[in-house]
């Protein structure tokens, strides 16, 4: 990703790494046959330094479905005092309303006991 997000909001592909785009890429990475892997984090921030989707989940994961993304790893950095559960769900749902089916993987490190909610989050349908 590009480090800040664009004039509408929507995340944008670093231009200088991906200059096609996200969806370029996804289509060259499936014709050889893999599946689409994406990386971003339940805070404002990533752990990096890029935008999370605090505040932007719904619009992030259409991004996610337009670029054809298959595989979503969620990390817990610059959460704040945000509910763990309920910010995955949050996620969850938009991953749902997109329209594709995206495999969602969590990366909470444990400190908010997911073994007790974490079942909620099945896929549907990946």
């Amino acid at each position: 990703m590009a480090k800040e997000r664009g004039a509408n909001g929507n995340l944008i592909a670093n231009p200088e790494k991906f200059v096609s785009g996200m969806k370029a890429l996804a289509d060259y990475i499936h014709a050889k046959g893999l599946k689409f892997g994406f990386y971003n984090c339940a805070g404002a921030t990533t752990c990096a330094g890029y935008p999370g989707s605090r505040g932007h989940e719904y619009q992030d994961a259409r991004a996610y479905a337009s670029w054809d993304v298959d595989y979503l790893k969620y990390d817990w950095c610059d959460t704040g005092k945000i509910n763990a559960e309920s910010a995955y769900i949050t996620m969850r749902d938009a991953l749902y309303k997109a329209g594709r089916p995206i495999v969602f993987s969590i990366c909470e490190w444990g400190d908010n006991e997911p073994w007790k909610w974490g079942k909620t989050l099945v896929n549907y349908g990946a």
